[in-house]
């Protein structure tokens, strides 16, 4: 036997006894962790908005309002559970770090509750076989205007906003995720997500919005509005994955956009109109590869729609299911759109992909 071939088995002894090795101990000291514990931030007096930071590494943030009378501004309650090898003789503190900032001297000061990775510990391999649950529950008071930020890396973000609520704005960032907004006769200011890998849905009714802008790279996007003011522009993007925009009896007080586009993936929308709207829609949707899909109705004489489609690899396929004309082979729109107080004018577009619409008008 060659020199080289006893080297060879000689290494790979040792590889194999160190990996067993580092199993068995791994088996041995397997185990779990926990902490829990609360933050709160109870000024003298409140500023308006009030601005509060919620930031994780790693976890789920959820976000509700008091149902009963508090002294707390903010409370964060978070709970940290791990389980796995390596773990006896370890704490929280090995792997996370908090970091809590109620000093609110200066009017830009904001409350902010940070959960961070300790520096290092995803290079350890010791640390590479634990499983997380870490849940940060955010309760707010529904008598204070806020400004929110949220920022999760690996984690869901949901927030549940109730009625009777004015939240100045809502900013949220998930890196690896999904995202679920509901509101509930909620009055909001900017909305702004943003979902690297994962879901982002939001959910409103009877509520008063103005500008929103959502972006989705991997993932789905949901847009869902049921009797909503938005006096404001929709800016909605989808890199990979579909677009659903639903849209039932929304109203404006002005002239807004609602721009809609995905690179691959359909656009698939709902609008829904039997109420006055108070200002005109326009919007431009572009589709790279995927289909854009529409169902249009609207029961008054005085709101009229318009849609002007363009394929470069695919059809344009409308059905009139009532008070609708096709002009050429681009232009289908209601009789009453010369007519209407009020219209909704969307210019489509897909590179390789159909234009599907459904048009009904009183």
């Amino acid at each position: 036997m060659g020199r080289g071939k006893i080297i060879g088995i000689i290494l790979a002894v040792i590889i194999a006894t160190g990996t067993g090795l580092f199993f068995l101990i791994g088996f041995l000291t397997y185990g779990t962790l926990q902490t829990s514990g609360s933050r709160s931030y109870a000024p003298v007096s409140t500023r308006s908005p009030e601005p509060i930071v919620i930031r994780t590494d790693i976890g789920n943030i959820n976000v509700r309002y008091n149902t009963s009378a508090t002294q707390f501004a903010a409370k964060v309650d978070y709970n940290i559970r791990m389980g796995g090898a390596y773990m006896i003789g370890k704490s929280i503190s090995d792997f996370f770090l908090i970091e809590w900032d109620n000093v609110t001297s200066d009017i830009t000061d904001k409350t902010s509750f940070i959960l961070r990775r300790k520096p290092g510990v995803s290079l350890d391999p010791t640390n590479w076989f634990s499983v997380k649950r870490i849940e940060i529950n955010v309760t707010l008071r529904t008598d204070i205007i806020y400004s929110i930020e949220e920022y999760a890396t690996t984690g869901n973000v949901v927030n549940d906003i109730p009625s009777n609520v004015t939240v100045n704005s809502l900013t949220i960032e998930t890196t690896t995720g999904n995202s679920l907004t509901k509101l509930d006769e909620v009055s909001l200011g900017s909305f702004i997500a943003d979902a690297t890998t994962g879901g982002l849905s939001v959910y409103a009714k009877n509520s008063n919005l103005t500008d929103i802008i959502a972006d989705a790279t991997t993932g789905n996007l949901k847009l869902n509005f049921s009797n909503c003011l938005i006096n404001g522009d929709i800016d909605a993007k989808v890199t990979t994955g579909g677009l659903t925009f639903n849209s039932y009896n929304t109203r404006s007080l002005s002239n807004v956009n609602w721009d809609l586009d995905t690179t691959t993936g359909n656009i698939n929308c709902d609008i829904i109109q039997y109420v006055e709207m108070g200002g005109n829609v326009v919007g431009d949707w572009t589709v790279t590869t995927g289909n854009i899909n529409i169902d249009y109705i609207d029961g008054l004489s005085t709101v009229g729609a318009s849609f002007s489609g363009t394929v470069d690899t695919g059809s344009i396929n409308p059905t009139n299911s009532g008070g609708f004309e096709v002009l050429g082979t681009t232009l289908f729109r209601s009789l009453d759109l010369s007519s209407a107080n009020y219209t909704f004018i969307f210019n489509l577009h897909t590179t390789t992909g159909n234009i599907n619409i459904d048009g009904q008008s009183s």
